[in-house]
C-alpha cells in the first residue's frame, strides 16, 4: 500500500507538470497480402511513464480517481499525434485503450474526444479505441451506449484481448464493434485447443463480418500459419516494436 501511495503521489506531481516523464509509443497494425506485401493500416498507442509498468500505474490511477485526467492527457496527445502525422503521410487509424473507469452514461469520455477531434480537425475515421478484457466488470447497458455512441460519432471500436475472458463472446453478441483483437497467449500452434480457437474466431468474424486481427506475431512462422487460418491482419514485433511516432 505504501508503494501504491509513493506512485500515486509521484504520478499527480508529474501531471502537474505538464505530463513530465510520461509519454506515448506507437506499435503498427499491417495487413499481409496473399502475394506477402506488407502495408501498415493503423497504430496502437500505448501509455508509458518512468518505467512502470503500464498495468500498475493505471490500476493506480483508477483506485485513486485520476485515470480521467490522465485519459484526456492520453487521447488528445493521440489525436494530435494522428493529425500531424497523417498530414504528412498516407492516412492510418489510430487506436488507444480506454478504461472501465470510463465507461459512464454520463457522456464525459465521449465528450472530451469529440471536443479534441474538432479542435484538431480530425476526420473521426481515423481514430479507434480498444475495451480490454478488464473492461468486463462495467455495466452492459452503460458499455452498449459507450460504444453506440462512439459509432455514432464514426469512431471504430475494437474488443482486445479476445479470448482470454469469458464475456468475449458475449460483449461480441451485444456490441457493435468493428474489430477483435486475438490474444498473443493462443500463438502456441502444439495446443490443438489453441488452434481451434484461431480456426473459430476467424470464420465467426467473417460469418458477422468484422475484422479479426491477431497480437504478438513474432515470427514469419506465425504469420504463416496464421495466414493459412485465414487471418490478413496482426500486430506484434515482427512489424515493429513501440516506439515513438516519426511524422
Amino acid at each position: 500500500m505504501s508503494e501504491r501511495i509513493k506512485m500515486l503521489r509521484d504520478m499527480k506531481a508529474c501531471m502537474n507538470n505538464a505530463f513530465q516523464d510520461f509519454s506515448l509509443l506507437y506499435q503498427p497494425q499491417v495487413e499481409v497480402l496473399n502475394n506477402g506485401n506488407i502495408h501498415t493500416i493503423g497504430y496502437e498507442a500505448l501509455t508509458r511513464w518512468s518505467g512502470v509498468r503500464a498495468d500498475l500505474f493505471i490500476s493506480v490511477a483508477e483506485d485513486y480517481g485520476i485515470i480521467n485526467e490522465l485519459s484526456d492527457w492520453v487521447l488528445n496527445r493521440v489525436i494530435k499525434d494522428a493529425r500531424q502525422f497523417n498530414a504528412k503521410r498516407q492516412q492510418h487509424k489510430f487506436y488507444f485503450n480506454i478504461s472501465g473507469k470510463q465507461v459512464q452514461k454520463n457522456g464525459r469520455f465521449s465528450l472530451a474526444l469529440e471536443k479534441a477531434i474538432y479542435r484538431e480537425k480530425i476526420n473521426p475515421a481515423f481514430i479507434g479505441v480498444e475495451l480490454t478484457e478488464t473492461i468486463s466488470v462495467v455495466d452492459m447497458s452503460s458499455l452498449r451506449w459507450l460504444v453506440d455512441h462512439l459509432n455514432d460519432i464514426g469512431i471504430d471500436v475494437a474488443l482486445d484481448d479476445f479470448g482470454i475472458g469469458y464475456s468475449g463472446i458475449q460483449k461480441l453478441q451485444k456490441l457493435n464493434v468493428q474489430k477483435i483483437k486475438v490474444d498473443k497467449s493462443f500463438l502456441n500452434f502444439k495446443d490443438k485447443r489453441s488452434l481451434s480457437i484461431l480456426d473459430y474466431v476467424v470464420k465467426l468474424s467473417k460469418d458477422i463480418g468484422i475484422s479479426a486481427m491477431v497480437e504478438g506475431v513474432e515470427t514469419p512462422q506465425q504469420q504463416d500459419v496464421l495466414m493459412n487460418f485465414g487471418y490478413q491482419k496482426f500486430q506484434g514485433y515482427l512489424y515493429g516494436k513501440p516506439a515513438m511516432l516519426v511524422a
